[in-house]
């Protein structure tokens, strides 16, 4: 092909694989540091859950029931931080009805998740800039 410019990038597979280890490197410490947030965002929570102003604590059955997980799928890295116990969401939203056994509810909010997400979330995301900025 003629032209008037050409431009020649000598070694552009050796900058290929220079990313591709960035990258690999990049993904292993956005895990490590969700994974460590994660684990932070599930022990607050669980102090969250731990008297007023969150919801009373009786048994400890529920503050066990809030967990965290990691995940990965196809390159994204996912923390999970929740409960399978169903007063979950009524304790964190509040509930006003009847139940499947007919029980009358009128219970404000204890807000127990977004109190400890808001704790944790500035220095998650400053972490993971810090990844960035060291790519």
């Amino acid at each position: 092909m003629a032209g008037f410019a050409s431009v020649t990038v000598h070694g552009a597979d050796k900058i290929s694989a220079a990313w591709q280890k960035a990258a690999a490197t990049s993904e292993q410490q956005a895990y490590v540091t969700t994974k460590m947030y994660t684990q932070l965002l599930t022990t607050s929570v669980k102090a969250h859950a731990s008297g007023r102003p969150g919801p009373r604590t009786i048994t400890g059955d529920y503050r066990r029931s809030i967990t965290g997980d990691v995940e990965r799928k196809a390159g994204t890295v996912i923390g999970i931080v929740g409960t399978t116990r169903p007063q979950g969401a009524r304790l964190e939203l509040g509930y006003s009805g009847t139940d499947s056994l007919g029980r009358r509810y009128d219970v404000g909010p204890f807000p127990h998740f977004r109190p400890a997400l808001s704790k944790v979330e500035s220095s998650y995301i400053a972490a993971l800039g810090g990844i960035v900025r060291s790519i």
